[in-house]
């Protein structure tokens, strides 16, 4: 079977056919550019959105880290405002695991956060750099690259705090574009010339 057509049944069976160009995937693929080795300008501009998005979740993920690991010594950026409670949280045992307390699992919860960001982002950027015919081959990896931005987008809306929203939403707006561009601009001029 060729690789076009893998594609588009990969992408039926997500039901990204029906939404991205109506199920006119296989023919929408077979006219990019990248298949042939080919490039234009737009090209470049996706495969800029694609690293400043995943620059952005690299950063995000860098800082978060760096104070997640200043507080195991020095609590300041992700310690409450009142010294009592984190009191409480490192007299407070975790019933899976006495030997431990919620302050060590809050910070442990904290560096790991972190190191899903910095993946992600350094997934996203090695992709944008070395790899973005991945990136605009594949409904799947743009599908993928849009959930975890948007995911973490919402989750930053809802629980956090404006910095981590608009740092999120900015890497969504970025790969959302990059995305359109490479579908709906790119390929579809490629494929009526």
């Amino acid at each position: 079977m060729p690789p076009n057509n893998r594609l588009h049944l990969i992408a039926r069976g997500l039901g990204w056919a029906a939404v991205v160009a109506g199920g006119r995937v296989g023919a929408l693929r077979r006219g990019c550019g990248f298949a042939a080795g080919r490039r234009k300008k737009g090209d470049a501009v996706a495969q800029a959105l694609v690293f400043i998005g995943a620059a952005i979740f690299v950063a995000l993920g860098t800082l978060h880290g760096l104070l997640a690991l200043r507080d195991i010594s020095n609590p300041k950026a992700f310690t409450p405002i009142d010294p009592s409670v984190r009191q409480a949280m490192q007299g407070a045992k975790l019933a899976f695991n006495p030997r431990a307390n919620v302050w060590q699992a809050w910070l442990g919860f904290n560096l790991s956060h972190s190191l899903g960001l910095v993946v992600f982002g350094g997934f996203s950027l090695a992709l944008g750099w070395r790899h973005f015919e991945v990136f605009a081959r594949s409904l799947v990896v743009q599908a993928l690259t849009l959930l975890v931005a948007v995911s973490y987008f919402v989750l930053s809306v809802r629980f956090w705090f404006w910095g981590p929203a608009l740092g999120s939403g900015s890497a969504f707006l970025c790969f959302l574009v990059s995305a359109f561009l490479v579908s709906a601009f790119l390929c579809w001029g490629r494929a009526a010339a």
